[in-house]
């Protein structure tokens, strides 16, 4: 029986703990308000092109995604759309950010736009750029919750 409380008791202070939230780098997702058969992604640097699995959900339009890795090394990361009979491309500018959000959590990698300049670079027609932070230092909140994706969301509107 005491073995039993003292269980309960660790689980107890142990789910009153910190919540962390995300647990995962920004990323870029994708949005197409138009209807796009998109071939084949490249992110120039990368050692391989994005795989065909990962541009499928491009065919449906309005859908958040398909999501993309952001090069962390550096305040932008360009992206090579293969279509048929076109090539477009896209780059977006960021300014990155590390917090100490706690001694539990650590640190916290964020973005946002940056302060001056362009925003992004573009071949598409039309597109917004939106810039989902994840944390506000100042009140040490979690602006997304857990599952949700941080980072950059590019909406396409005309190819």
């Amino acid at each position: 029986m005491k073995l039993f409380l003292v269980f309960a008791l660790c689980c107890l202070l142990y789910s009153c703990g910190e919540q962390c939230g995300i647990e995962a780098e920004p990323v870029l997702a994708i949005q197409f308000r138009t209807e796009a058969t998109i071939s084949k992604v490249a992110i120039l640097g990368s050692l391989q092109d994005v795989p065909k699995e990962g541009i499928q959900p491009i065919q449906r339009p309005n859908a958040l995604g398909p999501f993309f890795p952001l090069n962390l090394n550096s305040d932008s990361t360009t992206y090579i759309f293969t279509r048929p009979n076109r090539i477009d491309t896209l780059t977006v500018y960021y300014k990155k950010h590390i917090y100490s959000a706690s001694n539990t959590c650590g640190y916290i990698l964020d973005l946002e736009a940056p302060a001056s300049g362009k925003t992004y670079t573009t071949t598409f027609k039309r597109i917004e750029v939106e810039y989902r932070s994840y944390y506000i230092p100042s009140q040490g909140a979690k602006l997304n919750s857990q599952g949700e994706e941080s980072g950059i969301v590019v909406k396409i509107d005309e190819l």
